[in-house]
Parts: structure tokens; C-alpha cells; sequence
């Protein structure tokens, strides 16, 4: 992962923790739902703050939340401190260097981090952690306006038009604290710096190193892709 986006989630930890609390809750409930029945062990890999690391606790023996950012790594810390979860470690790791050895987990979920990485490196590595039978499900975010997202102007227009959603859509705290959020020069720049991967493409990679894999995606909203990967079954 490149040392900007690190820099970007260091300073916007505990305003970036607030959007996904706020925001992201649909797409940690979608995860979830493809939690196999027998999870002894998990994997939340670029875990954030570890809201859904965290949720996990409620359906495994144990999960290990690993982000790169120290900041992040604080708050889901001080989360873990103030729920009283012991079946949980939070490790600063990069998702390009894993420091596990295979088939240590059952299951492993990402949410919006992998395609900050070179995915050519990151899927195998996070395959071959897969136990017999394990699964991946991963929730990310394609290239939706490949022309427009060219354009700076066109990123700063988006947060606005964003920022006067929730205007309309949450109370006034929470919405001014999601505008601040949205518009502030670091979130635009960091959004228009690292452009996404077109879907396509996206999926070009994960039907290489994951080979069967399954994609679910919403026509309402098509930057956003789902997938599911289980390893396959052993041959006799």
C-alpha cells in the first residue's frame, strides 16, 4: 500500500471512523452473510478502525483485525477495550506482507482496502492463508465514471453533491459532522489520487488468483462489487 494512503487515514482516522459507523453499516451486514457455519478462525484484512472485527467477535472463536495505520489500530483498540472482547487481536501489518502462515484461517473479509494494493500480490497471499473449505468475501469499490474521474473538478463536485445528501438525509450533528468530513481537502485529494480500478478490470484480477470466484453487483449502485471465493474442494 502506498505510503500516501497511509498518511490519509493516519490524519482522518476518527472522522473516517464516524462516516463508516454512520455509513458502511449495509456493507458489514452483506460480509457477515457469508460467514461459513464452523469459523474457528477469522481474518479482517485493512480492518480500519474494527467495527466489523469487531462484529465478528459475535460469530467465531477468534478474529485478528490487521490494518496498516497505527491511528486506526488505536480506535479499534480503544473499541475492543470499551466492548470487553477477548477473542480479538489488532495488528498493524501491510496487506502486501502478511505475517501469517498458511491455512491459519477458516474465513477471511476485506471492506474497501484492496484495491489500494497491488492485488496481484495481495490475493494469492490472502488465499493461501485458507483452511479446506475456507472463504473469502470481499466488499470494494470499482471505477464507476472512468471520463469523469479524470477531473479533479469532477471529485469536487461529487463531494458537494454528496455533502447536500446528507444535508437531507441525517440530523443536523450528524450531517454537518459527514459534510466536514466529506469535503475536507484531504478526503478529495486522497479520493482523486487514488483512482479506482475499472470494474472490469477488477474483476480480471480476482478470476485469475481466485479462480471460480463469484461477483454480486447492485444497478443501483455499480461502483460498488462484492465478492465470494471458497477454497476448492480437495481432490480424493
Amino acid at each position: 500500500m502506498n505510503k500516501r494512503v497511509k498518511k490519509d487515514y493516519e490524519a482522518l482516522a476518527k472522522r473516517y471512523d464516524f462516516y463508516a459507523q454512520t455509513l458502511r453499516q449495509n456493507d458489514y451486514e452483506e460480509l457477515r452473510s457469508f460467514l461459513p457455519r464452523q469459523v474457528h478462525r477469522t481474518l479482517d484484512a485493512g480492518c480500519g478502525s474494527g467495527i466489523l472485527t469487531l462484529q465478528l467477535t459475535e460469530h467465531v472463536n477468534h478474529v485478528v483485525g490487521i490494518d496498516i495505520s497505527h491511528s486506526m489500530i488505536s480506535l479499534a483498540m480503544l473499541r475492543k477495550n470499551q466492548l470487553q472482547r477477548n477473542n480479538v487481536d489488532f495488528v498493524i501489518a501491510d496487506l502486501e506482507n502478511l505475517p501469517f502462515r498458511e491455512q491459519t484461517f477458516d474465513f477471511i473479509t476485506s471492506r474497501a482496502v484492496l484495491h489500494y494494493t497491488k492485488m496481484t500480490s495481495t490475493l494469492p497471499n490472502l488465499s493461501r492463508l485458507l483452511r479446506p473449505r475456507g472463504r473469502i468475501a470481499i466488499c470494494d469499490y470499482v471505477n464507476g465514471n472512468p471520463r469523469l474521474n479524470q477531473s479533479f473538478i469532477w471529485f469536487l463536485l461529487h463531494a458537494i453533491i454528496t455533502a447536500l445528501r446528507y444535508a437531507l438525509s441525517y440530523n443536523p450533528l450528524t450531517s454537518w459532522r459527514l459534510i466536514i468530513f466529506h469535503l475536507h481537502p484531504r478526503w478529495i485529494k486522497h479520493l482523486y489520487y487514488n483512482k479506482k480500478l475499472l470494474r472490469g478490470t477488477y474483476q480480471s484480477i480476482f478470476r485469475k488468483y481466485l479462480p471460480g470466484c463469484k461477483f454480486k453487483i447492485d444497478p443501483k449502485s455499480p461502483w460498488k462489487i462484492v465478492v465470494f471465493w471458497e477454497t476448492p474442494k480437495p481432490e480424493k
